[in-house]
């Protein structure tokens, strides 16, 4: 702060009684130096965030021959917003479905407020997730960014978010709550057939018949036009039932004579 005129002793300038604060942040301490016409005003301990724009009270400087001054409270032309909530994960979502095959997919990341320096290595494959050799991309600005994971192997996939990995216009840096995002389990192994077998005694002049087919796990759109004979009987037809899960009844029909 800089007088028009040299004022006498700091202590006539001790804004702690002299000076207001008009911005949003509350009450704060002040702490006056200086000298002549010149003084710093530290302020310190604002009772909330917001806005810091120190008002100088009217009267509150004594010059060398006793006038006081100003004539009416000056506001600083200098206006500072105290900001000391730390950004964090808002959301860490994704629409991907699971367990899936795909070879990338796509997570939205929403932050509680603009930040800044959210890099590829800020992510990692953790928590319970078994998946190796993911690489992370993430584009996006302000709040809201997106993450696009890729080249992991099979297993789960849950990225996480490092602890100050992103700061606010303030240099807030981002604290580790609600920054794991959802597990997908990514399934690359194909699934097998554990057994294929018939209680039908054979030789036999049954028109149908019955297999049981049994998968190294749950499956779906098993049809008819799966399956083929590749015994001497021609004409056969293959129906598989409707069961759920890793097995299947298909009963074979229309066969003419030969083996199935």
């Amino acid at each position: 702060m800089v007088t028009s005129k040299r004022i006498v002793g700091a202590e006539e300038l001790n804004v702690t009684g002299n000076g207001t604060i008009t911005g949003t942040a509350g009450e704060c301490d002040f702490d006056v130096s200086g000298s002549g016409i010149t003084y710093t005003v530290t302020v310190s301990g604002c009772d909330d965030d917001g806005t810091v724009i120190p008002r100088f009270a009217a009267a509150g400087a004594l010059d060398d021959v006793g006038n006081t001054g100003p004539e009416s409270a000056v506001n600083s032309l200098s206006t500072i917003t105290l900001d000391t909530v730390v950004p964090y994960v808002l959301s860490f979502t994704t629409s991907q479905s699971t367990p899936t095959n795909a070879t990338s997919f796509v997570y939205s990341l929403t932050f509680s407020e603009s930040v800044t320096g959210v890099a590829n290595e800020d992510f990692t494959n953790s928590g319970t997730a078994t998946a190796t050799g993911c690489t992370f991309a993430v584009s996006g600005s302000t709040e809201e960014y997106s993450l696009t994971v890729s080249n992991c192997s099979g297993g789960t996939v849950r990225p996480v978010f490092d602890i100050d990995g992103a700061r606010d216009a303030a240099g807030n840096d981002t604290v580790a709550e609600a920054n794991a995002s959802p597990i997908i389990t990514r399934d690359v192994t194909a699934p097998s057939v554990s057994s294929f077998s018939s209680l039908q005694a054979s030789p036999t002049t049954s028109e149908s018949f019955t297999y049981s087919i049994v998968f190294s796990e749950s499956v779906a759109g098993v049809v008819g036009g799966d399956f083929t004979n590749t015994g001497t009987a021609s004409g056969c037809v293959f129906s598989p039932g409707a069961d759920s899960g890793a097995s299947r009844t298909v009963t074979v029909s229309g066969c003419g004579v030969g083996t199935v």
